[in-house]
């Protein structure tokens, strides 16, 4: 098993990478050892750094390696990537104890065991402190791009070394499929109320999983009457949905990640539904006001049937770990997704949108990317970035070149926001604009841009003048 562990400065890699290397005895390599050497803190030269970490991936079939310079452990091939979570204060703590503990070693002997960061750390300076947080933020966005797409265990701390049972060859990933029906009438969808599992006394869609043999339509059919009481007349419209939890502690005790797949059909039944239940997954059907669902009484795919528009919610390197309806994830003030699409012609003029005046956004009324919108739940950045281009610009697209990454720091919370992914594509239109949400469309060239970061640029979104730092150089 090869291993990579990644977090920013005091997340406690360290301290992970050695219970690792003790517990399951895995040859531990820290990629700051790479880089620097421990005796006086100097960089060794790129090439004796990759010759380093060459030299180790040959030399050891398992590994476990920790660090956060990305130009190296770019260059590995783990088979898990664990990326270390902690608060900014408990950070800047660690960060800041280090100083101290290097401090006290001066002219004594170093235990061999200490980490090696003690050692450039020797001569503690106001500047370094303050600059940690500028450092962090940047390592933050680039392990956030480098596991886009890719699975990723989620650490906390030390009590979360118990999800380490992986390396044991104990299975971490749960998957569930199940077929449901989507009733409604007069804003009203038929419900359930959950009698067990995870979502325990929360509204559900009624149905569950086939039996061995069972087509689509004899399991809605079979649990369509034991969960409600009602017969099935006319199925249409089928949809497969997908959602995943990076960490669905309410399903058991076991940490891991949840996939729940399911196909969604709209049924017309006959008979009055029963609110006693069967038993076993219901306590009750029931006739329940779209408008009154949410988090706190539904479940994921109640919500999803009930019109509401659910989005993924990430954590700070961009793991989902919850679903929200849109509302609830604003009001909440939650970490969301958002694709972003710049839109190109044959002479590199870059086409922008003008947000609608009358759009209840911080962005109303400035330049924006061609296209852009909230990945929804189940979505990937890519697929999200297709959609909004049709709804936006009336054109379909294929082919899509990643940009990078932009968050920024909002005003009024201090904190980085949503994670922006951007994209590039080629088209030379015509575009057919939605009127409620932009005013204009025009292609600018670099050189106008240029002067628009420069004189003007409150008059772009916050997020796109990162972005556009990237390419109008």
């Amino acid at each position: 098993m090869k291993v990579l562990i990644l977090g920013m400065l005091g997340a406690g890699k360290s301290s992970l990478s050695y219970y690792l290397n003790h517990t399951y005895n895995l040859p531990r390599l820290n990629l700051d050892e790479v880089c620097r050497n421990p005796q006086n803190g100097s960089y060794y030269s790129q090439l004796d750094q990759v010759k380093k970490i060459e030299e180790f991936v040959s030399k050891h079939e398992n590994w476990v390696m920790e660090g956060c310079q990305k130009e190296l452990y770019t260059r590995v091939k783990p088979d898990v990537i664990i990326v270390m979570q902690v608060s900014r204060l408990t950070a800047i703590w660690r960060f800041v104890m280090r100083f101290f503990k290097a401090y006290k070693l001066r002219g004594k002997q170093i235990d061999s065991d200490l980490p090696v960061q003690a050692y450039h750390y020797r001569k503690p300076t106001i500047k370094k402190i303050m600059d940690w947080d500028q450092i962090n933020r940047q390592i933050q966005s680039e392990i956030a791009d480098f596991i886009h797409g890719k699975n990723v265990v989620f650490i906390k701390g030390r009590k979360d070394y118990h999800k380490m049972n992986f390396l044991e060859n104990k299975q971490i990933t749960k998957t569930h499929f199940g077929i449901y029906g989507v009733i409604k009438k007069e804003g009203k969808i038929l419900l359930i109320q959950k009698a067990r599992g995870p979502y325990t006394g929360l509204y559900d869609l009624p149905g569950g999983s086939p039996k061995e043999g069972e087509k689509s339509e004899q399991t809605l059919r079979r649990e369509i009457k034991e969960e409600t009481g009602c017969d099935v007349v006319k199925f249409s419209n089928p949809q497969r949905k997908s959602i995943i939890f990076s960490d669905f502690t309410k399903a058991s005790a076991e940490h891991g990640i949840l996939k729940h797949d399911a196909i969604l059909f709209d049924l017309e039944i006959e008979g009055k539904p029963s609110v006693k239940g069967d038993g076993l997954d219901s306590n009750g059907a029931m006739w329940i006001d779209m408008e009154k669902l949410s988090s706190q009484n539904a479940t994921p795919y109640a919500l999803m049937a009930s019109d509401k528009e659910m989005l993924d919610i990430v954590d700070d390197s961009d793991i989902v770990f919850n679903i929200l309806p849109r509302q609830e994830a604003h009001q909440k003030k939650q970490l969301v997704r958002i694709a972003g699409v710049l839109v190109l012609n044959e002479q590199g003029q870059i086409l922008l949108q003008k947000a609608s005046q009358n759009k209840a956004s911080r962005f109303a009324g400035k330049w924006t990317y061609s296209a852009a919108g909230h990945v929804d739940c189940g979505e990937s950045y890519e697929q999200a970035a297709v959609r909004e281009v049709k709804e936006e610009l009336g054109i379909d697209i294929k082919k899509l070149e990643y940009i990078g990454l932009s968050r920024i720091i909002h005003e009024k919370t201090g904190k980085l926001g949503a994670f922006h992914r951007v994209f590039r594509t080629k088209h030379n239109g015509p575009f057919k604009i939605d009127k409620a949400e932009m005013d204009e469309v025009r292609f600018f060239s670099f050189d106008e841009l240029r002067k628009m970061l420069k004189i003007s640029p409150e008059c772009l979104n916050e997020n796109l003048i990162e972005i556009l730092k990237l390419i109008v150089k």
